[in-house]
């Protein structure tokens, strides 16, 4: 913050990640000019029920003619109209991808 007591992440960079761990060194100087510096490390909550998606190939790996792109998930999907919402699969050349579930 401008009166430099405070801190928040840039509204571009948006909310901090859940689960993540963070570090952060500060310099404080005192009415008498007297600095202090510290380190320090947290961790942001870790949510009880997380859902964390896995896939493969990895993200812009390289992949041959035909390949599988696969999903798996930890824990049963209770609305897959959401989950194949929020994937996207770009090719480069652009291919046609259609998705099932198993």
């Amino acid at each position: 913050a401008d009166d430099g007591r405070s801190w928040k992440p840039e509204p571009a960079a948006g909310r901090l990640a859940l689960a993540a761990k963070y570090s952060i060194d500060a310099v404080a100087v005192d009415g008498a000019g007297r600095r202090s510096a510290r380190h320090s490390t947290f961790t942001t909550l870790v949510p009880e029920h997380r859902f964390i998606g896995y896939f493969k190939p990895e993200n812009r790996s390289t992949v041959g003619t035909g390949m599988i792109v696969s999903f798996s998930f930890n824990r049963p999907i209770a609305d897959r109209a959401a989950v194949e919402k929020a994937i996207r699969v770009t090719s480069d050349p652009v291919v046609e991808v259609s998705g099932h579930w198993f």
